[in-house]
Order: structure tokens, then C-alpha cells, then sequence
């Protein structure tokens, strides 16, 4: 088996744009959670029926287990964006294309950990203003929207990655 080509990427300002607004989400989740904590402490409904009236409800830690999720998956797509020559590629790496590849694919990474927070946030937020106003801002929209922000990161970057073969 022929050895790992490592290099340090940079980041353009793009780079540092997205990855600073992963880290400004995942504070805003937790900022959600924590100041709103006592105040929804037995008023998150978790079960409903015909999707209108709550028949069962839970408590904050799920408000919790939202967030520590987030976060996990973004530390660790964090360090997994900090070495890219560990990933698997469909093609041979060679010192030629290797910053070409592993550029796209940090950046495919850091694009989709930017997609699953920010849904992750959106979802803590849609809980929190259930408790209040009892409105459903996701609505029919979230699972949708956010499979298609994820394709599009998927689909762009193998385009990327067949250019560069």
C-alpha cells in the first residue's frame, strides 16, 4: 500500500465564512437551550395526534440531546475536515491532485456540518416555539428542504470530482 499524501490546507475566506458561521450555530443552539431551559422544563410535547393536539409530553432532556448531538457530529466532522488524506477516494490520490481533492472534500465536509447544525438548530428552535405560541414552523418543509441542501452538497462535489479526473 502506497503512503498517505498529507497536506496542510488553507482556507480561503469562503472556507472561514462557513466554518465560522458552523461555530456561531452551534453556540446559538446552546445559547437556545440553556436560556430557555427552566422556562419549557414540562411543556415540550413530544406525541401528537393528527399533528395538531399534544397528547403526551416529555422533558428538557431531549431539548438536551438535541444540542450534545450537534455538537458531537460537529467536533467530529471537525476533526475529520483537519485530515483529509484519511477519507476514501474513488480515485488514485497523486501528488498532482491531492490538494484539488482533498480542498473539495474538506470543503464538502465543512459544508454538510454547516447543513446538519443549522437543521439540528432549527429543530431545537421549532420545540422552544412550540412551548410558546404552539406553531409548527417546520411544518411539511424541513425534512425536505434540508435532504435537498445536503444533495446539492453531494451532487456538487462528485461533479467536482469527476472534472478533476
Amino acid at each position: 500500500m502506497e503512503p498517505e499524501i498529507e497536506i496542510d490546507l488553507q482556507l480561503n475566506q469562503s472556507d472561514k465564512v462557513v466554518e465560522l458561521l458552523g461555530w456561531f450555530a452551534i453556540f446559538g443552539i446552546w445559547c437556545l437551550t440553556l436560556f430557555t431551559y427552566f422556562e419549557v422544563t414540562g411543556l415540550l410535547s413530544s406525541n401528537y395526534k393528527s399533528g395538531i393536539a399534544t397528547y403526551k409530553f416529555d422533558n428538557t432532556v431531549n431539548l438536551f440531546a438535541l444540542s450534545i448531538i450537534s455538537t458531537l457530529f460537529f467536533i467530529v466532522l471537525t476533526f475529520l475536515n483537519k485530515k483529509p488524506h484519511i477519507l476514501n477516494y474513488s480515485s488514485k490520490i497523486t501528488v498532482e491532485n491531492a490538494l484539488y481533492k482533498y480542498t473539495n472534500a474538506a470543503r464538502m465536509i465543512r459544508f454538510s456540518k454547516l447543513i446538519v447544525v443549522f437543521s439540528f438548530g432549527v429543530a431545537v428552535l421549532n420545540i422552544i416555539k412550540k412551548v410558546h405560541i404552539n406553531v409548527d414552523i417546520l411544518e411539511v418543509w424541513f425534512l425536505p428542504l434540508t435532504m435537498m441542501f445536503i444533495f446539492i452538497t453531494t451532487i456538487n462535489a462528485f461533479i467536482k470530482r469527476n472534472k478533476a479526473t
